[in-house]
């Protein structure tokens, strides 16, 4: 009876240290960056790659932004007549941008919000009939 006992515990013992040791071993490969990269170069290669072209693309359109905004503001006049030569419909007319627009329509939401309500309950309290408490059978139309 007790050689048994011994026994299962013998055996969980060693389940247990089993079961540290792969824990312990998993943990070292969670943490070991070498591993993580030979596992996964593809997504990182593609992902750098990725990150590379776009940083050289917004280089590249960063500086050509600076060199014609530089060209065009020593000669704003050149600059508005190429404007509008190529759109010729455009001339005159002023377009409002999305933040503008979305800007102005928060405003008067604001503005009609601040406007409106006061104004609905002093002409529902204007237009409210008063009837006199004191009449008995006859219901107040708050108190109901």
């Amino acid at each position: 009876m007790n050689a048994d006992r011994e026994r299962d515990a013998d055996r969980v013992r060693d389940r247990l240290v089993r079961t540290v040791r792969e824990l312990d071993r998993r943990r070292h490969d969670a943490t070991n960056l070498r591993l993580a990269l030979r596992n996964h170069i593809v997504p990182v290669v593609l992902v750098g790659g990725v990150a590379l072209l776009t940083l050289g693309a917004l280089l590249t359109l960063g500086i050509r932004r600076a060199v014609r905004g530089a060209h065009e503001r020593r000669n704003p006049r050149l600059a508005a007549l190429r404007r509008a030569w190529a759109h010729p419909e455009r001339v005159g007319r002023y377009e409002e941008g999305l933040l503008e627009s979305v800007g102005k329509a928060i405003v008067k939401g604001l503005l009609t919000s601040i406007v409106m309500i006061p104004a609905r309950r002093f002409i529902a309290s204007v237009s409210r009939p008063a009837l006199p408490e004191h009449i008995e059978g006859v219901e107040h139309p708050t108190r109901a």
